[in-house]
């Protein structure tokens, strides 16, 4: 059956008053409380009901990031958890396919591990898919079921269909999905919130039990309303986010992010 013209310009106007407006309460932002970040996020903080984007250091034989993809994505969560008033559940799709290079064991989210970082590890549930597309499916399901508050996704590659579809989804439900992606090959999806690119810097300050605070280097690769990169150090200490900016690209000139917005 043809769409109409009709339904085609409707359908068009309800897509574009739902990437600006959102549909829910929920699209408010969620501060990081990291003033050198939630600043140049173009609502004052990570936008829930949103899929936002993260990328390991772009190493060609890496499948789960060098462990700053996983580490900032564990203070992400620990903060919308945190955020998440009704409590319902978190869901971390764990993706089989990413946890093997060589027939060797990368491992996986460590519930004690992830605890470290403030995360109720009690509301956070674990599924886990062989692929690509099963991982797509199961988290849009989720999103969908509006059971959870927040996924989290192990993918290897986000198509930009898939992203639209599931932006609109997010969207729609008010769940925050955070898209966690080795970073092998250059992103396409678009229609994601934000993109960050993580990579792992030496730690420093070693703490009473003589390791190192988790240091990283944080690329704010793209926001939307946000024409400009930025690139910050990045330091987890006692439940808090620090970080001093390294570098800051800007694309475009004010007048120019005033007509964007």
């Amino acid at each position: 059956m043809k769409m109409t013209a009709e339904a085609r310009a409707d359908l068009i106007r309800r897509i574009r008053q739902l990437e600006i407006k959102g549909t829910c309460p929920a699209a408010a932002a969620m501060q990081l409380r990291c003033p050198p970040i939630d600043s140049v996020l173009p609502d004052g903080g990570l936008r829930c009901g949103a899929v936002h984007e993260l990328l390991g250091p772009n190493h060609a034989s890496d499948r789960r990031g060098d462990g700053a993809l996983m580490g900032f994505a564990a203070a992400i969560l620990a903060r919308l958890m945190q955020e998440e008033g009704d409590g319902r559940p978190a869901v971390w799709c764990v993706n089989r396919r990413l946890q093997f290079r060589n027939d060797q064991f990368l491992g996986q989210p460590y519930a004690p591990g992830l605890q470290s970082f403030g995360i109720p590890v009690q509301r956070l549930l674990f599924v886990y898919t062989d692929n690509d597309r099963d991982t797509l499916w199961a988290t849009e399901e989720l999103v969908r079921s509006e059971a959870v508050g927040i996924v989290v996704t192990e993918l290897d590659c986000l198509h930009p269909v898939a992203a639209r579809r599931l932006q609109l989804a997010c969207q729609e439900a008010g769940v925050t999905v955070l898209a966690l992606r080795p970073g092998r090959e250059s992103s396409q999806a678009a229609f994601t919130e934000t993109r960050w690119q993580l990579q792992t810097l030496p730690g420093s300050e070693p703490t009473s039990a003589g390791h190192s605070n988790p240091s990283w280097q944080v690329r704010l690769l793209r926001a939307r309303r946000e024409p400009g990169a930025y690139t910050w150090a990045v330091r987890w200490h006692r439940g808090q986010i620090l970080a001093s900016v390294l570098h800051q690209d800007r694309l475009a000139t004010p007048q120019v992010r005033a007509r964007a917005v």
